[in-house]
């Protein structure tokens, strides 16, 4: 009997384990870097959206100015530019060509664009057709300001266009107006 108790007390002497505290510290230590990592993570996507929210809005200016100039640059020569500008708004109004696939031919696309106090928009019919069906697409929102953010200027037979939006300005040139 002695025999077994010796071993049982030999057995427990030589096994090796945390005690409760070790452990508790441990999974204080996890806790904290556990901690740490979320909150630097959510730091790094505040930071990520609030730098994409104001790089939104002069990226989308930009892209619509840029199309507003493909736009121009393929309309025909023989349809000038007709631009029109409201207390509220400002249109500029051309005909361009377009290839329909299904048809194999090309044929007259009426472009529209509305800048107002707070956005650019585009619409386009086909055929040129002068209805109203058509809806605006949203293209840039701009900055609310108490003046209209669209200054145009005739230059001869040019359109010098200007957007302002959050104190930065935009600049267009547009060709061939009637």
């Amino acid at each position: 009997m002695w025999c077994f108790q010796l071993i049982k007390i030999w057995r427990y002497k030589f096994v090796k384990g945390f005690t409760l505290i070790e452990v508790l510290v441990a999974l204080l230590i996890v806790a904290m870097v556990l901690i740490a990592a979320q909150s630097f993570y959510v730091g790094a996507r505040t930071f990520k959206s609030s730098v994409e929210k104001k790089l939104q809005g002069p990226v989308a200016i930009e892209e619509s100015l840029l199309a507003l100039q493909i736009d121009v640059a393929s309309a025909y020569l023989q349809a000038p530019i007709k631009w029109k500008k409201t207390p509220s708004a400002l249109f500029i109004t051309f005909d361009r060509p377009v290839f329909i696939d299904s048809t194999a031919e090309l044929q007259r696309l009426s472009v529209q664009w509305r800048f107002t106090r707070d956005r650019i928009e585009r619409r386009a019919d086909l055929n040129g057709s002068d209805n109203q069906s058509q809806q605006w697409v949203l293209l840039a929102q701009l900055s609310e300001n108490s003046d209209f953010p669209v200054k145009v200027k005739e230059i001869g037979s040019m359109l010098s266009l200007t957007v302002t939006s959050d104190s930065i300005s935009y600049r267009v040139i547009l060709g061939h107006l009637s």
